[in-house]
């Protein structure tokens, strides 16, 4: 291969000695470039150099100017005789300014989001804090396991709880008023349709008018509705959407703000397993609680910054009302499906509720709690 000298370019050639084999060079003439490819720098590339260059030789300039201007006003304010620094400027002090007339404050601006300070630890105080926790749906099984989980919560101190607990009930208020008054002073009843905007700025606004804030939410409220898809009327899916999907939407935007206010907040989302392991029959049921799973996690980014967590809980086979419904044979059934071969009871449920609302779970948000016995 014979390479063909390029004009302008010196080179040098190198031989062989002929092979006494073949008879012709056993190696190939190379020229040898005195100029490497290497130092010879494109046109494009010299060009972006200079264009890099003459921004940041401004940008050092105009630094050295500012800091340069600084130390010139810091050498005409006087010298404090104790530190050592230049004292402060005559124009700082309060009621200072042109002519005797004071200088008009800056406005003040709210800091970006990105700028603000992030609430990382709670102060030890709040591990001793009397929450003020609102329940809907508080008049069935699982409403009233977690009331008690607040209202008959031991402390380490041996003083008895401080809680409010906001009772959030429609209709069937009884064993809702019998807890309220076990518990004089620590447990209300409110009058709350979860489906309505309406009774939902006016339950807030209450107690926030009687208590001054609102620490936890927990949207337990519900019912479900079962048909096939075939033969579901609208009115059913609808009613059972509204319940259990819309109603919790309505909640969370009506306490959100005052949340963020108070920098501090939990709200923790009664889904169902269902949502998880759909079963035949409850399209509508289904499709609302994994719509508040959805809900719940996207809700839990909006909200990370100002302190409040937001979190669902997704119960399995829980001893409630709804079972008794089924026959003998088929919660036999039933148990049979469950790994722990026992239904679950609606304490436990409210532990986890607890646990979620307490301030231990700081870092928990975002997150879908299976209470399900290993069934999923």
């Amino acid at each position: 291969m014979i390479t063909r000298r390029r004009p302008g370019v010196k080179a040098d050639r190198e031989r062989s000695d002929p092979s006494p084999l073949m008879g012709y060079p056993t190696r190939q003439r190379r020229w040898i470039d005195h100029q490497s490819p290497a130092l010879q720098r494109p046109n494009h590339l010299r060009k972006n150099f200079f264009n890099q260059l003459i921004p940041n030789l401004l940008a050092m300039f105009l630094l050295f100017m500012h800091e340069w201007g600084r130390s010139q006003s810091r050498r005409l304010l006087p010298i404090d005789e104790r530190t050592g620094k230049p004292s402060s400027s005559p124009l700082d002090e309060p009621g200072a300014g042109v002519n005797g007339k004071p200088l008009p404050s800056p406005p003040t601006r709210r800091a970006p989001d990105h700028a603000r300070p992030v609430p990382s630890q709670l102060p030890d105080s709040f591990h001793h804090m009397n929450q003020v926790v609102l329940i809907t749906g508080a008049n069935g099984t699982l409403g009233l396991a977690m009331a008690r989980a607040w209202l008959e919560e031991p402390r380490q101190t041996g003083d008895p709880p401080n809680h409010r607990v906001w009772l959030g009930v429609r209709r069937g208020r009884d064993q809702a008023a019998a807890l309220a008054e076990e518990h004089p002073g620590h447990a209300r009843l409110i009058d709350l349709d979860v489906t309505s905007p309406d009774a939902w700025r006016a339950a807030v606004a209450t107690i926030h008018a009687t208590d001054q804030r609102l620490d936890v939410l927990v949207n337990n409220a519900g019912h479900h509705d079962d048909h096939l898809l075939a033969g579901m009327p609208a009115e059913s899916w609808q009613s059972v959407i509204d319940s259990n999907l819309t109603g919790a939407f309505h909640g969370c935007q009506s306490v959100v703000r005052g949340m963020m206010g108070q920098r501090f907040g939990r709200i923790v989302n009664v889904a169902s397993l269902s949502a998880l392991l759909a079963p035949a029959g409850q399209t509508n049921y289904a499709a609302a609680k994994a719509g508040l799973i959805a809900m719940t996690r996207s809700l839990a980014k909006e909200t990370a910054r100002a302190g409040i967590t937001v979190n669902a809980v997704c119960p399995g086979y829980i001893e409630t009302p709804a079972l008794d419904s089924m026959s003998a044979e088929g919660q036999r059934a039933a148990k049979s499906r469950i790994p722990m071969r026992r239904f679950g009871r609606p304490d436990e449920v409210a532990a986890a509720v607890r646990f979620l609302s307490g301030p231990t779970a700081s870092y928990i948000s975002g997150a879908e709690l299976k209470i399900d016995g290993a069934i999923y």
